[in-house]
């Protein structure tokens, strides 16, 4: 056996060391999970070729059904609107919203209709006449003004066979379309382009450097997770591509939603495991609520070779994308607590006072022990079956997420007093945004609200500002009685100077500290000694070393999803989500607010 070497023990150890559990609050605060959360591609259900799921569908994208311009539109001004008519009359019945991309253009149209696409030729370049452009817009949005609810530019830009024209055309196709719709349908959302994977940042960096971002109401980006070339990664390394995307949008001051409109284990040899696609479906939509992306589109459905969920009958990711669905539409899902061991925990509330933990470890078995208050009294699998199990018991989880909650609204207990849904208390914010500049400061109030029978204390506590910022409560807790209300105040004090922050992985901070904290005295003794090339071979030895640091975090495995620290001197500016956080036992009633800072 191959031993360790010295250099990494160390690294080990020291990673061990700050490794520590973090609690990851949803941007979304306690408001309900909506089943638009919950969006398919699929060219059967629109055609009734297979039965509607029972899951809690809300949405549906048009690509890959056929209906795209360049069959819609065989020559200028001939339609065929067959297609897309079904596919938005059979979401119309459902109660789903529509999202319809105007890609691919047809071969007349292009600018150059002898290249070689993926749709075919011609499809991925820019349409040679920007009238033709703004007539195809101009034509979709008035046939289906109302009906459609999404409006988005184009398939994967940063991906040669769906475009191959220049950043600067797509920007300028975004400047003549989104007039056009906004002028026929102004309760039409437009969606920018959504380039796709790991890197998908790099080509919005662009098109927002372009001005893109003033043409569209919603940013898009398709979150595929797989090594390069190879299999499926796990579904919380997801999270990196939405940071991503949204440190982007911070450079560039975009505040606007953020979605996923394509996403799966891509072939479905990258995941052959059935039950490995059960638990991916679910971590991964969980991971979109809970970093604030609250619509995301599976591709597909039903057939093809990308992501299946059904094939004559329910296969096992599509069994675990309805019961998520039934888990959590109509639920508060508004924290997860991520273990230093790999465990997860995601809480659930609703009204009434239910109580819920969705539970998994993304290394394989293991045990987690239940809160003995929560009051936990049956468990759930993604297949559909229960169970009942002990309050307070310690229970088997692995990489299959599990949801143990409470049976019946009032069985949850919380500090001071019984359960029931009498036993409570509300939060608002006011305002709900602030704009602040560097050496300023501004203040949002928490109003906090008992039910009648509510008896407890409320601890108070912020996170989510940015480097340089400080929030403070005017309390750190405060006691609820009966009607009293009460106020606390979160002063918001912004520091002198504005810049980018570098961000680092959890830990990354005390691994810096700790490692300058070594480095800093041997360079001052070895600079002082009478041998100066060996001060100077030292010197590099313990830089090296302190750059290894930090990448030893990864080779343990000590990196988390969760970007905590940062190194920087100086303010991060740009838009960011602040949650005032008001904790009680199991109540959790924070709320999100939004600071940008200038």
């Amino acid at each position: 056996m191959k031993k360790a070497s010295p250099a990494l023990i160390l690294l080990c150890l020291i990673s061990a060391f700050v490794a520590a559990d973090t609690t990851i609050y949803s941007p979304n605060g306690s408001r309900p999970v909506s089943r638009t959360l919950f969006g398919v591609h699929s060219n059967g259900l629109p055609s009734g070729t297979v039965p509607w799921p029972g899951s809690a569908i809300g949405s549906y994208r048009t690509w890959d059904s056929g209906a795209v311009w360049s069959n819609i539109q065989k020559s200028r001004g001939s339609y065929n609107w067959k297609r897309l008519d079904q596919i938005v009359s059979a979401m119309s019945s459902h109660g789903v919203s529509v999202l319809f991309d105007f890609g691919r253009t047809p071969a007349w149209a292009s600018s150059a209709p002898w290249k070689n696409c993926g749709g075919g030729a011609g499809q991925c370049m820019p349409p040679y006449s920007m009238t033709d452009w703004g007539n195809w817009v101009r034509a979709v949005v008035t046939r289906y003004r109302g009906r459609i609810k999404y409006y988005e530019l184009w398939n994967e830009p940063d991906a040669w066979n769906w475009w191959s024209g220049a950043t600067p055309q797509m920007v300028q196709m975004a400047r003549v379309a989104y007039p056009i719709i906004k002028s026929i349908d102004p309760g039409a959302i437009v969606v920018s382009p959504a380039p796709q994977g790991l890197y998908a940042f790099r080509w919005m960096d662009g098109f927002f450097a372009g001005g893109g971002a003033s043409y569209v109401d919603v940013i898009a980006f398709h979150g595929y997770v797989t090594h390069p070339g190879g299999f499926a990664a796990a579904p919380e390394t997801w999270v990196t591509i939405a940071n991503n995307m949204r440190n982007t949008m911070n450079k560039y001051h975009v505040n606007k939603p953020l979605i996923d409109t394509e996403l799966s284990w891509a072939e479905n040899w990258k995941l052959p495991s059935s039950s490995a696609q059960a638990a991916f479906v679910a971590r991964i939509y969980m991971m979109h609520w809970l970093y604030g992306v609250n619509l995301a589109f599976w591709d597909v459905w039903v057939g093809g070779i990308y992501g299946t969920l059904y094939t004559n009958h329910l296969l096992a990711g599509g069994k675990a994308y309805t019961s998520l669905s039934s888990w959590l539409v109509g639920a508060a899902f508004d924290r997860c607590i991520q273990y230093s061991n790999g465990t997860w925990a995601c809480h659930l509330s609703r009204s009434g006072g239910y109580q819920g933990w969705i539970v998994w470890n993304v290394h394989g078995n293991t045990s987690y022990q239940l809160n003995a208050a929560d009051n936990l009294k049956r468990q759930r699998t993604l297949s559909g079956g229960q169970a009942t199990i002990s309050p307070g018991s310690k229970i088997s989880i692995g990489t299959m997420p599990v949801l143990v909650e409470g049976v019946g609204g009032g069985s949850n207990s919380t500090a001071g007093g019984g359960g029931g849904g009498s036993n409570d208390f509300s939060t608002s914010a006011t305002p709900d945004s602030a704009t602040v500049s560097a050496g300023k400061s501004a203040k949002f109030t928490l109003k906090l609200a008992p039910t009648a029978k509510f008896n407890a204390t409320v601890s108070l506590s912020c996170t989510g500002a940015p480097s340089g910022v400080a929030c403070t409560p005017s309390a750190k807790s405060v006691t609820l009685k009966g009607n009293q209300t009460a106020n606390v105040t979160f002063a918001i004090s912004v520091s002198p100077g504005v810049a980018s922050a570098t961000n680092l992985p959890w830990g990354g901070g005390l691994i810096w500290t700790l490692a300058t904290a070594l480095f800093l005295p041997m360079f001052f003794h070895f600079e002082r000694s009478p041998r100066r090339g060996s001060a100077r071979r030292a010197t590099l030895a313990w830089t090296l070393l302190v750059v290894a640091l930090t990448i030893g975090m990864a080779s343990c495995g000590g990196i988390s999803a969760n970007p905590q620290g940062s190194i920087a001197t100086t303010t991060q500016r740009g838009t960011f989500t602040v949650i005032l956080h008001a904790v009680s036992g199991s109540l959790d009633h924070s709320k999100s607010v939004t600071l940008t800072v200038r």
